[in-house]
């Protein structure tokens, strides 16, 4: 995969985030600018050091790039602006998270303390993984060879009729028992155990990867048909999500999924694609307001009509008060530092695996109630949950040092997992890919780990084991998951380059 020059240059501006924020905010330090200067300078040293190893190609080390991603807007500039202007932390979904605003000096430089041993540990582990892509440069092709060489000429066509039917059968299901987030208990009570996460993770994740396999299908085989179905089944599952669970973020995560996928396969970005993802955040970004005006009215009046609810939503939605601070929202909607304050403002005890196991319940819903003080709701859970990013959880359980060891951990586990994956020879691996990293990217941004990894992980699994099935069958499967691929280097399809932005 071919580099660009002038981003490897460029790579390196990265780290005067760590400059210009010390100089916005090492005068709210009176009495530990020392402590703090130190922190800095850990941070910037570990982002200098991964960097330096960061200059091959994108895609074998995209998982690092995203989490480096993440802890500079989501933790660092974010702590950076709410020291320079605490009422931030006044904004919703923070609001009342925090009880004092402004935060102590001692509650912000514990904050960073964290974040920087996460990070710290994040650089180190990371920094290995990127010395042994660059020696190992396996194709980036692989896996995209062409359908036809591997399986029945029938598993597209198949795969798209199970798509079709997955996106009916939510539809129907979403529709016929007026599900809405929040209000989760109205399918406990109606349907069977587990329904929920068959709801929200299975069929979801399977109109994902076949919608990809289509698109990259299409693509390959200049066949614009598939390549505008495998669009059109995203943007239906999306609006879908959008009308019947009021999610905020639905057509903008169908656009981060596309960007995955691009990115994970070497394809060159033009100025089209470009514009797409641009404008799929525009209107994300439009719809944010009016979507969660609508969310809450459906949560107090469930049997209001969709039609007045719309209208009372965009009412709410057009006052200039509410519209000016969306940006604000939006922003703090990105949970990250503001999280780890929160904890550390509330003085929190370390809680070990037997306390948590014992209140039968997952990490963000035990600080939830325990922690923050939620409203219980039906069931004894939460009426809101407050989002543990992996930094803030890790640091509930065992403070900076569960920060350093369990962001270690998290973050050997998931390039372990994408070095395996990135190994196969999947016919789907290109779909694959692009899940995986939107998944990451979830977790990332909202953390619940404990809830993924027990529900939502084996249905992903489920998921992927069904379409490459479908695909190939169970046979060619199974071997595929069993074999490495060949570390040759193949040319890229014609027309396509690489892409890196280091």
């Amino acid at each position: 995969m071919a580099n660009y020059p002038l981003f490897t240059e460029m790579r390196w501006s990265i780290i005067s985030l760590f400059a210009f924020g010390w100089l916005m905010t090492v005068g709210h330090f009176q009495h530990f600018p020392l402590e703090y200067t130190l922190f800095n300078a850990i941070s910037l040293v570990s982002c200098g050091l991964l960097l330096l190893f960061l200059d091959g190609p994108l895609a074998p080390v995209l998982p690092i790039w995203l989490g480096l991603e993440i802890f500079l807007v989501n933790h660092f500039l974010k702590f950076y602006l709410i020291t320079v202007d605490p009422e931030l932390l006044n904004t919703p979904p923070m609001l009342g998270l925090v009880g004092t605003v402004p935060p102590t000096e001692d509650t912000l430089l514990a904050t960073y303390a964290a974040i920087a041993c996460g990070f710290a540990a994040f650089c180190l582990v990371s920094t290995g993984f990127a010395i042994a892509a660059r020696n190992a440069a396996p194709s980036t092709n692989s896996g995209r060879d062409g359908f036809a060489a591997r399986g029945p000429q029938y598993g597209i066509a198949a795969a798209a009729m199970l798509a079709v039917a997955v996106v009916v059968a939510k539809a129907l299901t979403l529709s016929l028992f007026n599900f809405t987030r929040g209000r989760e208990l109205l399918l406990v009570d109606t349907l069977p155990s587990h329904s929920i996460a068959i709801l929200e993770n299975f069929m979801p994740s399977v109109i994902s990867l076949i919608s990809l396999v289509l698109i990259d299908q299409g693509l390959r085989t200049n066949r614009r048909v598939a390549v505008l179905a495998g669009l059109a089944m995203l943007l239906v599952d999306a609006g879908a999500d959008l009308v019947f669970t009021s999610s905020k973020s639905s057509l903008g995560r169908a656009a981060i999924l596309l960007g995955f996928f691009w990115l994970a396969t070497g394809r060159k970005v033009r100025f089209k694609q470009i514009l797409f993802f641009a404008a799929c955040g525009l209107v994300s970004a439009i719809l944010y307001p009016f979507v969660v005006a609508f969310r809450y009215m459906r949560g107090l009046a469930s049997t209001m009509p969709m039609s007045s609810a719309m209208k009372l939503a965009a009412s709410v939605g057009s006052d200039p008060n509410f519209h000016f601070g969306v940006v604000r929202m939006i922003f703090m909607r990105l949970t990250g530092a503001d999280m780890v304050l929160a904890l550390i403002d509330h003085h929190v005890e370390r809680i070990s695996w037997w306390t948590l196991w014992a209140s039968g319940t997952y990490a963000d819903q035990y600080a939830s109630l325990e922690i923050f003080g939620a409203p219980i709701g039906e069931g004894h859970k939460p009426i809101y949950v407050a989002m543990l990013t992996p930094v803030g959880l890790f640091y509930l359980y065992a403070g900076n040092i569960g920060a350093i060891v369990g962001m270690a951990a998290f973050t050997a586990i998931i390039l372990a997992a994408w070095r395996w994956l990135w190994s196969r020879s999947f016919v789907a691996l290109p779909a694959f890919c692009a899940f995986f990293m939107m998944t990451l990217f979830s977790r990332l941004m909202e953390g619940d780990l404990g809830y993924q990894t027990a529900r939502a992980l084996p249905l992903y699994l489920m998921a992927g084991v069904l379409v490459e099935c479908t695909l190939t069958g169970p046979g060619r499967m199974i071997a595929a998951a069993m074999s490495r691929r060949r570390r040759r280097p193949e040319p890229l399809l014609q027309g396509e380059a690489g892409l890196t932005p280091a």
